[in-house]
């Protein structure tokens, strides 16, 4: 099962508003380096913004957080508890899961 990410209206906000300014920053005043980079964060915020998703298959929760991925085996998570810790969330929103596995290490998910 695939389960996709869900977006707050902030993070909408950000994904839309930062590439925007960035790329009249590219029509005003065309440089190399400033084209380089807004390329580079834009190709980062796409990814971030499509690529999260969580995925269940052969009894593990894979999570897509962008670039990264992590596995975790569904037999060792322990306990799950919702959270809106702003500086752990990998997903689009403040709306999350805090996930406790056998070895007491804790994923915000």
């Amino acid at each position: 099962m695939v389960f996709k990410s869900k977006v707050d209206i902030w993070m909408g906000a950000i994904f839309i508003f930062v590439p925007a300014v960035m790329i009249y920053g590219v029509i005003t005043e065309p440089d190399i380096v400033i084209i380089v980079v807004t390329v580079a964060l834009i190709a980062l915020l796409g990814t971030l913004f499509l690529g999260t998703k969580y995925v269940i298959q052969d009894n593990e929760l894979v999570v897509h957080g962008g670039i990264s991925k992590t596995k975790i085996d569904i037999a060792q998570i322990r306990s799950l508890r919702p959270s809106k810790n702003p500086l752990s969330f990998s997903d689009r929103r403040l709306h999350l899961i805090r996930v406790a596995d056998k070895a007491q290490r804790f994923r915000w998910r």
